[in-house]
């Protein structure tokens, strides 16, 4: 099947965009509420060990990327590759699954940004309105991720080039906030408090906290995942090459940031001391500035982070929508171009009422929706190395060339990390015989064969 661009959406994004896309959807914000979780279940040197293998296996899993990209040079991502290769069902479900995935990270966004909100000024969520999954959903949570959600679906309707800017001015700042935070953590930390290195679980094994860790790690770093959704809407004088280099520069930053983020923060004081912090990260900020006005300015920081990630996500979610709809698995209206501003705005508007609508869920949500998120990226991976696989025997664009021994590495790579995911539940919580998750999964999948059957009849005449 040929997949070709199919629309006239701005062709504005350069190789730092792409670089600042991958780079913030990829570490957002993500690792603040779950620093202290993964201390505790792998340890310092177990949390540090499983980030550079999710990004050592990510480096081998984007030259698959890298070469679909130079052979089918369009937007969508997975979605297009897999309708090229594989067919329109694959292609369909690929998209879908897909779909779901970014939209549980915009809900999981949505969700923390009045987590984070809370902490800057108290009682800022308000009153208690109802009880979801056990958590408590507060009147002010829900309309703080009303308020982000419409702020950035109207910048995505506004334009591309605004969005590039907001990634870009956003996520260096992040970085820099970010690497003075290493260096004195570093410096002023103590490396006794680093102890235990890794922590055993009920049976003894120091591997299963690490595993745990990794399950995650995938969708963790996964940002050059949502960069490659926009590949059609680089500047004409930009190369695919170049967005390559953009990316693999992206993982290498990614992993630097975590091991560096991981050991000064654990370095900053005792560990029960740490552990104990609702939120580790601040106290870690407050104890090496010996402020706590400077802990509050990481979560302010951090929610800039939060609006990186989510605008990454966003971005890529419409694409993915766009490709589905040109392909005829859904209605053509999510395939809509706006007249004036040239950008996917009905898809958009979509995945904003459905952000919103998932505020509604509270902090109950997020689990549910995350578990189903890493299994499914997992997933994408694995159709794209796939993918890959089966175009080893047509010739790459001039300008990429792709080692074939990469691509089979890539394959065994993805393999290891569907296992690791499939298996996590069970290692985590060794009572669990069918995890929510992939309940879930599973329904929208249904769900979404239903929804092309009854677009396919139609759309017939």
């Amino acid at each position: 099947m040929k997949v070709t661009d199919m629309d006239s959406t701005e062709k504005v994004l350069r190789p730092r965009h792409y670089f600042t896309i991958a780079l913030g959807a990829s570490i957002g914000v993500g690792w603040i509420p779950l620093y202290g979780t993964w201390l505790t279940t792998a340890g310092s040197l177990g949390v540090v060990i499983a980030f550079l293998i999710g990004v050592a296996a990510m480096i081998f899993i984007a030259t698959a990327y890298m070469r679909l990209a130079s052979l089918f040079p369009v937007s969508g991502g997975e979605t297009a590759y897999a309708y090229a290769v594989l067919g329109k069902r694959p292609g369909f479900v690929t998209g879908w699954a897909l779909i779901f995935t970014y939209l549980g990270i915009c809900i999981f966004e949505a969700i923390a940004v009045a987590k984070f909100s809370q902490q800057l000024i108290p009682g800022l969520v308000g009153m208690q309105l109802y009880t979801f999954l056990d958590n408590d959903v507060y009147l002010g949570s829900i309309l703080i991720g009303i308020s982000c959600s419409i702020m950035l679906g109207t910048m995505h309707i506004l334009g591309t080039k605004w969005v590039a800017r907001f990634q870009d001015s956003m996520t260096f700042l992040l970085l820099l906030i970010s690497l003075v935070f290493i260096v004195m953590g570093l410096f002023k930390g103590s490396v006794e408090n680093l102890q235990p290195f890794f922590v055993a679980d009920h049976r003894g094994s120091q591997i299963s906290g690490v595993i745990t860790v990794l399950a995650i790690v995938p969708l963790m770093i996964g940002g050059f995942n949502f960069a490659v959704q926009a590949i059609g809407e680089r500047a004409p004088d930009v190369p695919v090459k170049a967005v390559n280099r953009s990316l693999l520069a992206s993982l290498l930053a990614v992993g630097c940031f975590y091991a560096g983020l991981f050991f000064a923060g654990t370095m900053s004081m005792p560990r029960e001391q740490l552990l104990a912090a609702e939120l580790p990260v601040q106290a870690a900020f407050s104890v090496l500035f010996g402020s706590e006005t400077f802990g509050k300015t990481l979560i302010l920081l951090a929610l800039l982070g939060l609006l990186t990630s989510w605008n990454s996500v966003l971005l890529g979610g419409a694409q993915i929508l766009k490709t589905l709809s040109d392909s005829g698995g859904i209605s053509p209206w999510f395939g809509a171009i706006h007249p004036r501003y040239s950008t996917p705005g009905n898809a958009i508007v979509f995945l904003t009422v459905l952000t919103i609508l998932g505020t509604f869920g509270g902090n109950g949500f997020i689990g549910p929706i995350l578990g189903s998120s890493s299994l499914t990226i997992i997933s994408a991976y694995l159709i794209v190395c796939i993918c890959a696989f089966c175009m080893l025997k047509h010739p790459p664009s001039a300008d990429v060339h792709i080692a074939p021994i990469f691509l089979y590495v890539s394959i065994v790579i993805v393999l290891i990390l569907l296992g690791i995911a499939l298996s996590e539940p069970f290692f985590a919580r060794p009572e669990v015989h069918l995890p929510v998750s992939w309940i879930v999964l599973f329904f929208w999948i249904g769900l979404g064969l239903l929804v092309r059957k009854v677009n396919k009849q139609t759309s017939q005449p």
